[in-house]
């Protein structure tokens, strides 16, 4: 019987979303770039991120620097979070009722998907 390790998915889940976060940035290049100008950062920096984050995911996969991994993840997204508002606060303020309504896209279905994989780790805790 196959014996259902939820420690284990939250791993693949976050693995597979930076996998995914490198495949989309080395595809379409473009978005990486503007996405850094956006952020008000020089778009070299978008090939070491891309570095950055294929070592995330391989460390969301490892025993042994799983801990190492969600320590990066969460001073990286920190960060670019910090990034963001500090340089579009007012409209990041202003389009805030979004949060409050599903829209299916790419953004609200990974969000949603994140609230349950929550809700199934403070389940399981129990």
């Amino acid at each position: 019987m196959l014996k259902f390790d939820k420690k284990g998915m939250l791993n693949y889940f976050l693995s597979a979303v930076f996998f995914l976060a490198v495949a989309y940035r080395i595809v379409f290049i473009e978005a990486a770039y503007e996405e850094m100008r956006a952020l008000h950062l020089s778009t070299w920096i978008a090939w070491p991120l891309i570095i950055f984050e294929l070592c995330l995911a391989i460390g969301f996969l490892s025993k042994k620097f799983f801990k190492a991994a969600s320590i990066a993840a969460i001073v990286f997204l920190g960060s670019a979070i910090a990034i963001a508002l500090y340089w579009n606060f007012a409209s990041i303020l202003s389009s805030m009722g979004e949060l409050f309504i599903f829209n299916p896209n790419p953004t609200d279905i990974l969000l949603h998907l994140v609230f349950v994989l929550l809700c199934i780790k403070i389940l399981s805790e129990k």
